[in-house]
């Protein structure tokens, strides 16, 4: 499931998800009618504790398809002046930088926000005061096993039209509905490109690209191995990477990878394994007995300083071999000549 981008003449701020949010504390504006600005805004957001759980980072849930479970927010206002913030759930995604995002009020969900019913869409909270925002989470009898992501949001927007700068502050909602888990990670579209280099006593570099889909229903990550390689293994170098990242079931991402340092011969292969785990801290990759993915990719590679500087060498020895027989010829005829000349006055003696 594909989801897009937030816009960008809205400019969002939603701060590290399932952790209490805070922003420094500026005192808004004291004149009458004075608009506050957006660093002005300062509000927190964690899961109440209550009997479902206490000092919870956020939501996580594991529920059989058709339970139900109340539970409740905490929004804090930490400023000096009374906040009317939106209150609404949704959907999660995992973005093309590898951080988890929510939808916006205006995109519509379709998995577990659908499942929260919310008592209220906004809130007013007074400085320095907290407000209880309870909600009851439905699991569907037709619910998918496996894990759901969403979140419950928290808004305020300043201003309006393209000048519109709306910060959201939420709490990630992690839903492990029952049944068989299949973890699963997809690598497609695996490609490799060779980089044009003209110092022929220098190296280029290569570059990988690979698209990876989380395409069961649990959520996970990777470490990925790269390597590259000249024909039949030869000069092979494992390029240094970080972890893909957290990758939400129906989610996908792109990568890619540069490899510098690598010396062409003709041919560049370059392959990529993953070796996938569970981000869920309570699942293990022993638990799934999940399998390594592999790809790789072959192009045609040359370094084009070093083909001139063959070339040049190539001419220089056609030249070399040339000026060798055109110098025995003249050899030669010399030979030649002073043999006859010699024959002639011998015949002339007698």
């Amino acid at each position: 499931m594909t989801r897009r981008r937030m816009p960008r003449t809205a400019p969002i701020v939603l701060a590290a998800l399932g952790a209490v949010l805070l922003c420094s504390p500026t005192a808004w504006a004291q004149d009458a009618g004075a608009a506050p600005n957006a660093d002005d805004l300062v509000w927190t957001v964690r899961p109440s504790d209550n009997a479902v759980g206490t000092g919870r980072p956020n939501f996580g849930y594991r529920a059989d398809p058709g339970a139900a479970v109340s539970d409740s927010l905490d929004v804090t206002n930490r400023g000096d002046t009374t906040l009317t913030l939106g209150v609404y759930a949704a959907d999660a995604f995992t973005t093309e930088s590898g951080s988890i995002d929510l939808l916006t009020r205006d995109e519509e969900s379709i998995d577990v926000a659908t499942w929260i019913e919310l008592g209220v869409d906004s809130i007013t909270v007074e400085p320095q005061q907290t407000v209880t925002v309870p909600f009851t989470l439905a699991v569907p009898a037709d619910a998918s096993p496996g894990d759901h992501v969403g979140g419950i949001v928290t808004t305020s927007t300043l201003g309006s039209g393209a000048f519109a700068v709306e910060r959201r502050f939420g709490s990630r909602v992690q839903v492990r509905v029952s049944g068989e888990l299949a973890p699963e990670l997809e690598l497609s579209d695996v490609a490799v490109g060779y980089g044009t280099e003209l110092n022929p006593f220098s190296a280029s570099t290569a570059t990988l690209t690979y698209a990876v889909a989380n395409t069961g229903n649990v959520r996970l990550d990777a470490h990925p191995t790269i390597v590259v390689h000249g024909p039949l293994g030869m000069l092979a170098r494992t390029a240094a990477v970080e972890d893909l990242g957290e990758l939400l079931p129906g989610s996908s991402r792109r990568f890619r990878v540069e490899v510098p340092g690598v010396w062409a011969f003709f041919a560049v292969t370059a392959t990529v394994e993953l070796e996938p785990f569970p981000t869920n801290h309570n699942d293990s990759a022993a638990q799934f007995d999940l399998p390594p993915v592999s790809g790789s990719a072959t192009t045609f590679a040359l370094n084009w300083g070093q083909v001139v500087l063959l070339l040049v060498v190539v001419l220089l020895l056609i030249a070399g071999r040339r000026w060798q027989q055109r110098r025995r010829r003249t050899v030669q005829a010399a030979i030649d000549e002073a043999v006859e000349q010699a024959l002639a006055a011998r015949d002339a003696d007698l």
